[in-house]
């Protein structure tokens, strides 16, 4: 009731053109502080697993500072008549490039040797079935396992690009 004097919902033109889209985009800003914090503590543990780690961080950066800046940009600089459609367009281009690019991170060609896990997937049953759960069970090297026939390549092979090999 209180905030009915200060602001009209009715001239909400966007999900962040309002208070509650600000406090998004400050939830968004908490939430990037603590991918930071994961991020680095991922790395200090598994420093072997940086090759996925930088591409992921530096991508999700942008993406995770992207609505913010968007949003300044739509309020001072798009008209009132085309920020709808502008920003709506903009907001699905930047969750289009962000779920590309974990696409192509994390694809089965290239996973054992960048995604962070440091067991193969047919290891996980043994990590299951042991006495204690999984807790010091079994332990396995942190070292990376790569596709042999990928780790040489100076060029990509669009080929097998999305496979895996038997």
């Amino acid at each position: 009731m209180f905030l009915c004097q200060f602001f009209d919902p009715g001239e909400v033109l966007y999900a962040y053109d309002s208070p509650a889209g600000y406090g998004l985009m400050g939830l968004q800003l908490v939430a990037y502080v603590w991918f930071c914090y994961a991020v680095l503590v991922s790395l200090k543990h598994y420093p072997e697993k940086q090759p996925f780690y930088v591409p992921f961080f530096t991508t999700y950066t942008l993406w995770f500072f992207a609505v913010p800046v968007m949003a300044l940009i739509a309020n001072f600089g798009i008209p009132r008549w085309a920020r709808e459609k502008i920003v709506n367009g903009i907001q699905l281009g930047i969750h289009l490039y962000a779920h590309i690019v974990f696409l192509v991170i994390t694809r089965p060609s290239a996973a054992n040797k960048n995604f962070p896990y440091h067991v193969r997937t047919s290891q996980i049953g043994i990590l299951q079935s042991s006495p204690k759960g999984g807790e010091g069970g079994e332990s396995f090297p942190h070292h990376a396992y790569g596709n042999s026939s990928f780790l040489g390549d100076s060029q990509p092979n669009f080929t097998e690009l999305f496979s895996i090999q038997s």
